[in-house]
């Protein structure tokens, strides 16, 4: 019996890791696929360039709004991780709260150390400012904090409120900062499949299979997404602005929702405590 059991738990261990390890390859690929397009290429550097004035028709007053909710956003969810995780360490998630909390560590010193030493942006002419900025920790930490939050809370329409919480502000601090001119649109889709590589393992493999999400593509989730696409085909035609502006907020916003998805559609189950002895009835 006993055999049978650590057979079925090898097999649930393994099934898991294929799991994340096949969402984790997906998201570095998408990661390295957008450095190279956006960044190695002339033609990617001037879309970058391009895409950071298509928001200067914004009044100084929300510039401002813009650069305290970048600033601000990281650091709410950050803290609500924190508090979260305590909670759920008192209620036998202690594990979960740790990997979690090292995830978002990790994440961001691997995005400081990526930006800053490892990729580099060659010279094609003057698209902007010259320095790397792939890809933006900003955007990592909020993915990854958000996620962890979700994580901790308990009942399916809490945590549900609390996704769609999560990936407007992630959202936000993707738009805010290309507003503020803090970074290129394709640094923040850098962020956001960076948190997807990482994501899988602060879930502690425990993630989304694609029957998953197969099946919520065939629901109303699917159809949704179906309408939005055909709304950004048709962006274009009312001007090159509003083209690139349509098509990076809902890349933003539709990475951020499946990297957070990943993670989050299945609950964690708290680890019970072992009960002592009960004294068998006389």
């Amino acid at each position: 019996m006993r055999s049978l059991l650590a057979a079925d738990r090898r097999r649930d261990l393994q099934r898991h890791l294929r799991r994340a390890a096949g969402w984790s390859i997906s998201f570095a690929l998408a990661f390295a696929l957008v450095f190279v397009a956006a960044v190695l290429t002339p033609a990617g550097q001037y879309t970058d360039a391009f895409s950071l004035g298509v928001f200067d028709w914004l009044p100084p007053s929300a510039d401002l709004a813009f650069a305290r909710a970048r600033s601000l956003t990281p650091y709410a969810l950050g803290v609500a991780a924190a508090i979260l995780g305590i909670v759920g360490a008192c209620r036998g998630l202690a594990t979960d709260a740790a990997v979690g909390a090292s995830a978002i560590v990790g994440a961001y010193a691997a995005s400081s150390i990526l930006k800053h030493l490892v990729l580099e942006r060659p010279y094609f002419g003057d698209f902007g400012y010259s320095v790397n900025t792939y890809p933006s920790g900003h955007v990592v930490v909020s993915a990854l904090a958000g996620i962890m939050v979700v994580r901790m809370l308990r009942g399916r329409n809490i945590r549900l409120v609390a996704v769609c919480c999560v990936v407007a502000a992630v959202t936000l601090v993707g738009i805010a900062s290309v507003t503020t001119l803090a970074h290129r649109p394709s640094d923040v889709l850098g962020g956001i499949a960076l948190a997807g590589i990482v994501a899988p393992w602060a879930a502690r493999m425990r993630v989304a299979s694609l029957r998953q999400l197969r099946t919520l593509a065939h629901g109303p989730a699917g159809a949704i997404a179906a309408v939005t696409l055909g709304l950004i085909a048709l962006a274009p035609l009312a001007g090159a602005v509003a083209g690139t502006i349509a098509s990076f907020a809902t890349a933003t916003l539709a990475g951020t929702w499946l990297v957070v998805w990943v993670a989050t559609a299945n609950p964690v189950t708290p680890r019970l405590r072992p009960q002592g002895r009960q004294r068998p009835e006389a």
